[in-house]
């Protein structure tokens, strides 16, 4: 697998779970329904785990909490099989196989057109509620950044650049580093599974509170 373990080791890190921080949240977009198969219309969310049978190389996903539309919960061990379940073949630190973390996958109805503002080209972004809070807001004004970044195989953002200026430089400049400081997703992955760069779009709007 061409990608570096201190990279994976990233993607793991901004999904790990503390006892004062809840799981992580993906966010499932449009391009995930096709996917695995999920109905455009379906929407809910389930708690997901993975783990490795015992005395075997094989992956068990169990989904809990299922909300909403209950083909969701099949739906999103899918998902995470499909775009996390290589990592178990990847030795941790102690020589034991990686451990996938519990996740929490939310799915929204397809809309009928296309974002041209949000777009990841595959891959699945989790906690996007946090890469930009009221608390970053720290140079004066208002308007919306338009970016593309690059989204490497391990879910990093590895390239950022303004599409379309909120009219201030420096709140694109901020944008663009905040997203390149935490925005992680769940990889885009090729028909066997593999993951991969891919190329997406995302929009910071800036709003003085």
């Amino acid at each position: 697998m061409p990608i570096m373990m201190g990279a994976v080791v990233m993607l793991l890190a901004a999904a790990a779970v503390t006892p004062d921080r809840p799981l992580p949240v993906v966010y499932a977009m449009a391009d995930d329904h096709a996917l695995v198969a999920l109905a455009d219309t379906a929407q809910g969310e389930a708690e997901v785990r993975i783990t490795l049978r015992e005395g075997t190389d094989m992956l068990d996903c169990r989904p809990t909490l299922v909300s909403g539309n209950k083909a969701v919960g099949p739906a999103s061990c899918r998902l995470v099989m499909r775009k996390l379940g290589w990592l178990s073949s990847l030795p941790a630190a102690d020589g034991k196989s990686t451990q996938i973390p519990a996740m929490v996958v939310r799915w929204f109805p397809v809309p009928h057109r296309k974002s041209a503002t949000v777009d990841y080209g595959g891959a699945s972004p989790i906690n996007p509620t946090t890469w930009v809070t009221p608390d970053d807001y720290v140079i004066a004004g208002d308007g919306t950044t338009r970016m593309a970044i690059t989204i490497d195989a391990s879910g990093i953002v590895s390239q950022c650049r303004v599409l379309q200026s909120s009219g201030n430089s420096q709140l694109d400049e901020h944008g663009c580093a905040l997203t390149r400081q935490r925005a992680h997703f769940l990889p885009a992955t090729d028909e066997q599974g593999v993951p991969h760069d891919t190329q997406g779009v995302h929009t910071v709007t800036w709003l003085r509170p």
